[in-house]
């Protein structure tokens, strides 16, 4: 598939989100999201770009500089998220119209690079968008064509002393036994944390390190209906957690380099993880009387490809990566 604009450098950088009618792709650019739309069999109905609006360190008229583009849904509802170094931008899916610009002020919005990671809790009705200071920006989300609007800003607790590292990524838990409201953080210091959001206020529930040498948490996955939490980090290192404890299953040396994307297909148990080493590789998970067990089942190399994201597309029968200053979703297909 051939994208406008080629995909910048970032994990997570191939964002998926299936709405039931219609498949939603959105690639991060430098200055714009590229966001296609396809239909049941994966082809496309219709691609354009997306730009930010002026967040007000660019000039009115300018675009400001995309640092992350996601698509989440939260109620009934499937979004188009923007982050910029001071505004969170909330469109509708398909990109055709603007519904918040939330914009950073005082001593948040000096900072570099505040915003990364977002997650929609659906039985919630919240958005939550990670900061460099380890908070989360928490949005109300009603159902149907109620505006959304920024109800906080609660702090996760990454650390138990000293500056609280950035929010690196975010997934919803409300699929795990945490349920509604939950969801885990990874940071760029290597920790994990679980939370539950309550009427708009944060309950750290536990904090784990995923490794001892401050390699940050990239990226996330779920299996086995949300009992296992899958962390990609940034040494190459898969770890996977039992949601309810933070319990420490698994360990696996999965890439020479950072791990940039990660999905599972719940169905199956089939994984998949990419990384900066140009290789992708596919993992079988399977819950063997409450043990998690991960085989190893494939690894390709893509020649030259500095992947930054992968996805299933119709269920697990085809799998979608991109790669750095590459125009092009590559498809692979099962054998």
């Amino acid at each position: 598939l051939e994208l406008y604009n080629s995909v910048s450098a970032g994990p997570e950088s191939l964002q998926l989100l299936d709405s039931g009618e219609c498949i939603f792709l959105a690639c991060g650019h430098r200055s714009c999201a590229n966001l296609l739309v396809l239909d049941r069999r994966g082809q496309v109905l219709q691609q354009r770009q997306v730009a930010p609006q002026p967040d007000g360190v660019t000039s009115a008229g300018s675009t400001a500089p995309l640092l992350q583009c996601c698509l989440v849904s939260a109620s009934d509802r499937h979004f188009l998220v923007l982050l910029t170094h001071r505004s969170a931008q909330f469109f509708d899916a398909d990109g055709t119209a603007l519904l918040l610009c939330h914009t950073l002020k005082g001593a948040a919005a000096s900072e570099s690079l505040p915003l990364r990671g977002v997650c929609g809790l659906a039985e919630a009705g919240l958005l939550c968008v990670g900061t460099a200071s380890g908070e989360l920006l928490i949005f109300d989300c009603p159902p149907g064509a109620a505006p959304v609007s920024h109800r906080g800003t609660q702090a996760v607790t990454s650390g138990s002393s000293g500056p609280a590292a950035s929010v690196n990524t975010l997934t919803s838990l409300e699929a795990s036994p945490i349920g509604s409201g939950g969801f885990a953080a990874g940071f760029a210091d290597g920790a994990v944390c679980v939370g539950l959001i309550s009427g708009g206020k944060v309950r750290l529930l536990s904090r784990v390190l995923s490794n001892q040498d401050g390699w940050p948490v990239n990226a996330f996955g779920l299996f086995n209906e949300g009992e296992f939490l899958l962390a990609g980090c940034g040494d190459g290192g898969l770890r996977a957690f039992q949601c309810k404890g933070m319990e420490l299953v698994a360990e696996i040396g999965a890439h020479a380099r950072l791990i940039t994307g990660l999905d599972v297909c719940d169905k199956t148990g089939l994984m998949v993880t990419c990384s900066e080493d140009t290789s992708f590789r596919a993992w079988q998970l399977s819950d063997e009387g409450g043990n998690l067990l991960i085989k190893h089942l494939s690894c390709t190399v893509v020649p030259n490809q500095m992947l930054q994201g992968c996805a299933f597309l119709q269920s697990d029968r085809r799998l979608l990566t991109v790669a750095f200053e590459s125009n092009e979703i590559r498809v692979f297909a099962r054998k």
